[in-house]
């Protein structure tokens, strides 16, 4: 039985780009530059975490504040923009729904889309 190994490639600035087990890559075909051997841990490590290469190590390297709040914004407007997708029918000129449920949700879809102007993100109720 042959021993698995990993190989993990990484960029110019040390963030991971590819993973190559050898139980599913042939070793000849994984590019050689830019790459060294991680074990298993740091491999499910890498794919939880961001990680990347310092020197020739695997490394933890969590995000910055600034990273973290940039992922935290487009996060909340990946949501948002989702919930206002689902709720465009409550708008439209023959909706079923009375005017005062209509206002309703026009309430609603104001302040999700006002919801990126302050923090923390409270997302509003749907009106029922």
């Amino acid at each position: 039985m042959i021993e698995r190994k990993i190989f993990a490639t990484y960029a110019i600035d040390g963030l991971y780009n590819g993973f190559y087990p050898t139980d599913i890559w042939d070793i000849d075909k994984i590019p050689t530059e830019n790459r060294i051997e991680i074990t298993n841990d740091e491999w499910q490590q890498a794919l939880q975490h961001r990680c990347k290469v310092v020197d020739g190590v695997h490394t933890l390297a969590p995000f910055t504040p600034t990273e973290q709040s940039k992922i935290d914004l487009l996060t909340v407007r990946l949501k948002r923009n989702n919930l206002l997708i689902t709720s465009d029918w409550t708008q439209s000129i023959d909706s079923p729904l009375s005017s005062t449920l209509k206002s309703k949700w026009a309430e609603y879809r104001k302040k999700l889309r006002d919801i990126t102007k302050t923090t923390p993100y409270v997302y509003p109720i749907e009106p029922i």
